[in-house]
């Protein structure tokens, strides 16, 4: 039972220690379950950037950058907020270039509307961005 926990808080600390100091970019991290991964990525030492559709998601894009701010640890940077369609090749390529311009790099990327994100972001991969 006890090796039992011991691996339990051993995989916990890689996957804290595995955030600490990464760039995540998230798609549609304005709201919804999605936000909460913002949250959870910002609260484990991860710097956060994340899109959402502009003009709709306005207010939401705010609250979720507030409450990130509250919830980053200290040697993060703050998090960023994109507006844009992500249906479009484009815009991809806008977004990646932008993250890359304020943090230098991204570590993780969590695509959370693969129907229609997948295809555009596959053929970004294939140009090799």
């Amino acid at each position: 039972m006890q090796s039992i926990y011991l691996s339990r808080a051993l995989l916990l600390f890689i996957k804290l220690y595995l955030m600490q100091g990464k760039v995540a970019l998230i798609t549609g991290g304005d709201s919804g379950i999605v936000r909460a991964v913002c949250y959870c990525f910002a609260k484990k030492g991860a710097t956060v950037a994340f899109t959402y559709v502009k003009g709709q998601e306005e207010q939401d894009a705010n609250d979720t950058l507030k409450k990130i701010k509250e919830l980053k640890v200290s040697d993060a940077k703050d998090a960023i907020a994109i507006p844009c369609d992500l249906g479009y090749d484009e815009n991809c390529k806008r977004v990646i270039d932008e993250v890359v311009k304020n943090y230098g790099r991204i570590d993780i990327l969590v695509i959370m509307q693969p129907n229609r994100l997948q295809e555009p972001l596959m053929r970004l991969r294939k140009m090799g961005l």
